[in-house]
């Protein structure tokens, strides 16, 4: 079995993925999202995080957040999945793992990488088959950078999300204006969701690292 990549460092931004164990669904219900949402919240004002982007899809989460210069990032990932693990178990009665490994962290190092990794993310949703839309989806922080329809996002007087996000310096770079700034994120995301995203290619990017904006046009 192939150990899962961890960059054990403290301070910088990442992407953070991890797996329910052989592919399984880690989140069943809302309760189950709203546990795991929880938990990263009480994560975060221990440890010290920003959390820029996260989208939960049944079997697997993603995050991109940025740690404290004094937090390791494999404390951040041990704490998140030993509490979720302990609360799944109670509930359902596991037996054995609920993940596939420790999770994979991706470090992300140039604004445009950060933009299309956030992309990445919020699209995870729609790929999934969960919506047609990733504003709409409830278990993502898209709807705070592309607003649905009648709202703002990163407005103060919005009613709070469920998780809410800091706007990642990579979108606050899209434009000198809110309107700009959403316009810009919501080209980006309709220009991947109109090419199609295979594991390998998506396993080829994080694992360079890329800067690119565009990295899956180049089929590599």
């Amino acid at each position: 079995m192939r150990v899962a990549r961890v960059i054990d460092t403290a301070g910088g931004v990442y992407h953070v993925i991890n797996r329910g164990n052989d592919e399984r669904p880690v989140f069943l219900d809302a309760d189950d999202h709203e546990r795991f949402i929880e938990i990263l919240k009480e994560t975060g004002s221990r440890m010290s995080f920003r959390l820029f982007h996260f989208a939960l899809i049944v079997n697997h989460y993603h995050l991109i957040l940025e740690a404290a210069a004094h937090v390791r990032l494999a404390e951040i990932g041990k704490r998140l999945n030993q509490l979720y693990a302990l609360y799944f178990k109670e509930k359902y009665g596991l037996n054995g793992h609920l993940w596939q490994g420790r999770f994979k962290s991706f470090l992300i190092n140039s604004d445009s990488y950060l933009q299309t990794c956030g992309a990445y993310v919020e699209l995870n949703a729609v790929r999934a088959g969960l919506c047609q839309h990733p504003e709409n989806f409830r278990w993502s922080s898209c709807s705070q950078y592309i607003a649905p329809k009648g709202t703002v996002p990163f407005d103060s007087k919005r009613d709070c999300p469920l998780l809410r996000v800091e706007a990642s310096p990579a979108f606050l770079a899209m434009g000198a204006t809110r309107e700009d700034r959403e316009k810009e994120f919501g080209k980006l995301l309709r220009m991947w969701m109109e090419y199609p995203v295979t594991k390998n290619r998506a396993r080829n990017f994080f694992r360079r690292g890329a800067a690119s904006r565009h990295p899956m046009m180049q089929g590599r």
